[in-house]
């Protein structure tokens, strides 16, 4: 199975996409200038790769800060969850935030809204 792992670096999260061991995680801060090239990566990998994720996976978002430019990248990623959860209704998103952090809290709400998507708001310990 084809993996998907990007290391993380001063601008751009760690993505860790593991269809073997149904694991799908990005980490890090997001305050690249390029968004869309880092996250079209992202988002072709899900396109291609949307046989192989399984029913039930969770797809984690743990971005402690992300830049204007990110966050239209991360739209891209969440809309392709979305084409999956059409097919699969029991892949979710878990939106995971420090739990004083009412930014990144209303940001998942944001996205959840606009894409209509459900999101599972989730507060790090």
């Amino acid at each position: 199975m084809n993996k998907l792992i990007i290391k993380e670096t001063g601008t751009t999260p760690s993505v860790h996409f593991d269809p073997e061991r149904n694991y799908y995680e990005m980490r890090g801060n997001s305050i690249v200038l390029n968004a869309l090239e880092f996250y079209t990566r992202v988002a072709q990998w899900l396109r291609e790769n949307n046989s192989e994720i399984q029913s039930g996976s969770r797809f984690i978002f743990n971005l402690p800060f992300f830049n204007s430019a990110s966050s239209k990248g991360i739209v891209m990623v969440l809309r392709e969850i979305r084409q999956l959860q059409q097919k699969k209704p029991d892949i979710f998103v878990v939106w995971r935030v420090e739990e004083d952090d009412e930014f990144m809290k209303e940001a998942g709400e944001n996205f959840s809204e606009f894409l209509e998507m459900n999101f599972v708001l989730e507060n790090l310990p």
